[in-house]
């Protein structure tokens, strides 16, 4: 399969294709019919809506080859950038156009001073969950819809990564650890056997290398296989400091 020609911004006010983003939406929420209640906001969101929705807020859009094949709608909250609509089209998922999508979020919310990225998924969707946990985000509380006594929103955050800095050159010579790249790429289109190749054969690095991972994770107190998980989902090295995404792997040890 060709790789795509993908391209994430933010929508211009030259951006009028508020159909073909209706129908993207439509598409990837259908599966939520029947599994949520109440049912998603996008039922009563025709095209003119999302129009006027993003006079609002910040549209950030996924093109691959002319079409339209991801979206979200960016907020501002006071400590966070709340990112609402957040879909991706079923062919082109796990090909980091959602990571992608989330890195266009984390630039505005540097540019605004906010300290995190903010969602909510629904209760019943515990696949949305583990994906958003994934990405680095956490769960930070939970909200009712009106005329409802239970929660079915789950509120998850995630720590806006400080920007790379700017190097002069005085270094030891070795790539930037954000900088590191599985040989599979970052967000490069890969077919789902050969990412799985490479990972196998990553898990068995030579005794140098195991040693490393094995001192880096218990630094941050993980297990060498959730270190080397992360590293090789994310491209890059976990730190002490990266709390939330820490305490997002800790919590997938108790299920």
């Amino acid at each position: 399969m060709a790789k795509p020609n993908v391209v994430i911004a933010c929508a211009g006010a030259d951006f009028q294709d508020w159909s073909a983003l209706h129908a993207l939406l439509v598409e990837c929420f259908a599966y939520m019919e029947g599994r949520i209640d109440p049912p998603s906001s996008l039922t009563r969101m025709p095209p003119d809506v999302l129009a006027a929705k993003a006079r609002e807020e910040t549209l950030v859009i996924a093109v691959a080859n002319g079409i339209l094949i991801g979206c979200g709608y960016l907020s501002e909250k006071e400590e966070a950038i709340y990112i609402g609509k957040l879909a991706v089209a079923p062919p082109f998922r796990r090909r980091g156009v959602l990571r992608a999508l989330i890195e266009e979020a984390e630039k505005l919310a540097r540019r605004q001073g906010k300290s995190f990225l903010e969602l909510q998924t629904r209760v019943e969707l515990v696949e949305n969950h583990r994906t958003f946990e994934a990405l680095g985000f956490a769960k930070a509380g939970e909200t009712a819809h009106p005329g409802f006594e239970r929660a079915t929103s789950i509120t998850m955050r995630k720590r806006v990564p400080a920007a790379r800095p700017v190097l002069d050159g005085r270094h030891n010579g070795g790539p930037l650890l954000d900088d590191h790249v599985p040989e599979w790429g970052r967000r490069g289109v890969r077919a789902y056997f050969t990412w799985k190749a490479a990972r196998r054969k990553a898990f068995h690095a030579s005794a140098g290398t195991v040693r490393r991972r094995a001192l880096k994770a218990k630094a941050c107190g993980l297990t060498y296989e959730e270190y080397t998980s992360f590293l090789l989902d994310a491209g890059r090295y976990l730190q002490p400091s990266d709390a939330d995404e820490i305490n997002a792997i800790k919590s997938r040890r108790k299920r």
